[in-house]
């Protein structure tokens, strides 16, 4: 199927949720949350020491960025961006902000230092 990969597909069967990659026109630059997703993707890319990430959809809902944890205890995580108060934020997939979306680079550090995502 279009815009999936093996990996994908079979990490996305093990949550129960059917997940694609979005990539070209699904990912529109000009939605606010998918350019502000993929700023934060950059940065966790660039400096987050063997983080993964990837912008995801699932197929009726809003495009989320799926992070992949270096290690192997933590399951991956799902980033949103939502508009709250005239603002978008960074939120973990509990509802928690992380933090501003136009603040990629902090809210990077966050997610890679949050202890509460650390291995045991």
């Amino acid at each position: 199927m279009p815009g999936r990969s093996g990996r994908h597909a079979r990490r996305a069967a093990l949550h129960g949720v059917d997940l694609h990659v979005v990539a070209g026109a699904e990912g529109s630059a000009s939605d606010p949350r998918v350019t502000h997703l993929e700023a934060l993707r950059l940065c966790l890319e660039k400096d987050g020491d063997g983080f993964g990430a990837s912008l995801v959809r699932a197929w009726h809902g809003p495009v989320v960025l799926r992070v992949i944890y270096p290690h192997s205890v933590r399951p991956p995580e799902d980033i949103a961006c939502d508009f709250t108060d005239g603002e978008w934020w960074f939120v973990w997939s509990d509802g928690r902000t992380i933090g501003p979306a136009d603040d990629p680079e902090g809210v990077a550090r966050a997610i890679v230092t949050d202890p509460w995502r650390e291995p045991a």
